[in-house]
């Protein structure tokens, strides 16, 4: 029998065997991620967006650059898996769309643990910044976690000069410089360094903004956070990928206005990535088969009380609440 991961956080822990985790496997859907430039993932919360850049984290994460490697074996995994299933079939056996799924598969692949990965989280803001003090304060307290696995290997670079590792210092510390450029200058370092482009990951990136109050927002902190994101995301050329998630877009507030090179894949248009955030009505019968505790409740009784998200033209449940009411044996009061 499954054990159902609520509060578990972690993709490694989630995924790996030894816990015995119901787990939803979503890794064959890095191929419509990690090839493209810039991408904005805007989903509900509590709809897996973490896991799935923890899962990105993991598998594209050289750890002789920062120090961890991912305990799961991506072998086992359905990336891996629909690749041997594809490559083992004669090539003239395969569809036109199979072939070019093989090769993005097989190209994708390649790129295991490769890359210096930058994993920037704002999902620990626990305050809501309306002033320009506010908002320098979480993106200091961000970056500098972020880049704390690099440090040592940084500063001690014989491709860095000595303004470049005094510059680090600052990020590690929070110290007195261009915080608006910061996230910028700090790929273009690591760039530098290790001599090839860095992915970065940018998890609940509004969570700074969401946190502005446009009735009463400080000017000067609104315009950090337009020249952060822009400065970050628009042509940075020492990035090989990048990657945001949220739950907001800002389109009147002028904040991405300056980076139009963006792959933005949101409810309304989801694209290759909509099944990806959430529970389709057939994961959540398979989950439930999983595990005997939650056999009295069926599918029926969920829908009548509970009918998901439409993700672009897809029925999808958030695998929160899913985890929630299965784990708690009752259903209509929690999802009421």
């Amino acid at each position: 029998m499954k054990r159902f991961p609520v509060g578990v956080h972690s993709f490694d822990q989630l995924a790996h065997p030894s816990y015995n985790y119901a787990f939803i496997d979503r890794s064959w859907y890095m191929i419509f991620a990690v090839c493209e430039t810039t991408t904005l993932i805007l989903r509900p919360r509590r709809t897996g967006k973490t896991m799935f850049l923890q899962m990105i984290a993991g598998f594209l994460s050289n750890p002789d650059y920062s120090g961890v490697k991912s305990g799961i074996d991506f072998t086992k995994l359905k990336i891996y898996e629909r690749m041997t299933e594809l490559s083992k079939r004669e090539e003239c056996s395969l569809r036109p769309d199979e072939q070019m799924e093989l090769l993005e598969l097989t190209r994708v692949w390649k790129m295991k643990e490769q890359f210096p990965v930058l994993f920037v989280t704002f999902c620990a803001a626990d305050s809501k910044p309306c002033t320009l003090e506010d908002t320098l304060n979480l993106v200091k307290d961000a970056i500098s976690d972020a880049v704390s696995p690099f440090v040592r290997e940084l500063l001690s670079s014989d491709k860095l000069d000595e303004l470049d590792k005094e510059y680090i210092q600052q990020l590690a510390s929070g110290g007195n410089i261009r915080w608006e450029r910061s996230l910028r200058r700090l790929t273009a370092l690591m760039r530098k360094h290790f001599q090839q482009n860095i992915v970065l990951l940018v998890d609940e990136y509004d969570s700074l903004i969401n946190s502005l109050s446009w009735e009463g927002v400080c000017y000067d902190a609104n315009r950090f956070a337009q020249l952060f994101w822009v400065a970050t995301c628009k042509d940075n050329i020492s990035l090989h990928t990048c990657i945001l998630t949220g739950v907001f877009r800002y389109l009147g507030s002028g904040l991405f206005s300056g980076a139009n090179n963006m792959e933005i894949s949101d409810v309304i248009v989801p694209g290759q990535l909509a099944p990806v955030f959430g529970f389709s009505e057939d994961e959540v019968q398979n989950l439930m088969q999983q595990n005997s505790m939650v056999s009295h409740m069926t599918i029926s009784d969920l829908r009548e009380h509970y009918n998901g998200y439409l993700i672009g033209d897809r029925r999808l449940y958030n695998p929160f609440s899913i985890m929630q009411c299965r784990i708690r044996k009752w259903l209509l009061t929690f999802l009421k």
